[in-house]
């Protein structure tokens, strides 16, 4: 999506409809991909409080290494503990990516638009 967005800057202006599709496609997947990953994040988080509460908390493993033991490598992943209450940040808890990806994407869409505004709709509007 990023890489996309930054292909702007060297589209040139009888191509920038082209881009804007595959931009818009790049958005559709990268914020797809982040729902899923906001799903399977709430699922880990779910079993992981599961176990947490079997074996107290004085025995369970970090998350990471709660998700290492099942095949996961976790380690740089942003998962609180309720995660799984609130996986869409709703009430303002959890961590989403998905609404940090569609942040982005307001953000890449608002330059754009912007930029829109302020440039000719024609080459030849640029000449009067």
């Amino acid at each position: 999506m990023d890489a996309e967005y930054a292909a702007f800057w060297e589209t040139e202006d009888g191509r920038w409809r082209a881009q804007l599709l595959r931009l818009v496609t790049a958005h559709d997947l990268t914020l797809a991909a982040a729902e899923a990953w906001n799903h399977s994040a709430a699922h880990l988080a779910s079993l992981y409080r599961e176990y947490h509460d079997a074996v107290s908390s004085r025995y369970a493993l970090p998350l990471s290494d709660f998700a290492a033991a099942a095949g996961i490598d976790a380690s740089s992943w942003e998962i609180d503990f309720y995660h799984d209450r609130y996986p869409e940040d709703r009430h303002g808890y959890g961590n989403s990516l998905a609404k940090a990806v569609r942040a982005a994407i307001t953000e890449q869409k608002d330059r754009l638009r912007t930029v829109g505004e302020l440039a000719p709709a024609h080459a030849s509007d640029a000449s009067r």
